[in-house]
């Protein structure tokens, strides 16, 4: 039996699960929480604005989700300016 090696953990001997859309974008709602404790109000809504725009115009792949070190990036921004 052949396995697609992008669908198979070899180290584990599993089936990968999908990355989805629906995924991605509950990775990035539990990294805002995140942010939202360690910012201040006003910092945290200029990251959601960010955020918010980001989505707004949409993504061609979960992959392309402003999540992790993209809102790092924004945040580090936000900071510079």
């Amino acid at each position: 039996m052949h396995l697609n090696h992008k669908k198979f953990n070899t180290m584990t001997n599993e089936i990968k699960k999908e990355f989805t859309m629906n995924d991605a974008l509950t990775m990035q709602l539990e990294h805002l929480r995140e942010w939202k404790v360690i910012l201040n109000p006003s910092s945290y809504l200029q990251l959601l604005d960010k955020v918010i725009a980001r989505n707004g115009e949409g993504y061609k792949s979960p992959y392309d989700v402003c999540r992790g070190n993209d809102l790092t990036n924004i945040v580090l921004n936000l900071m510079n300016n």
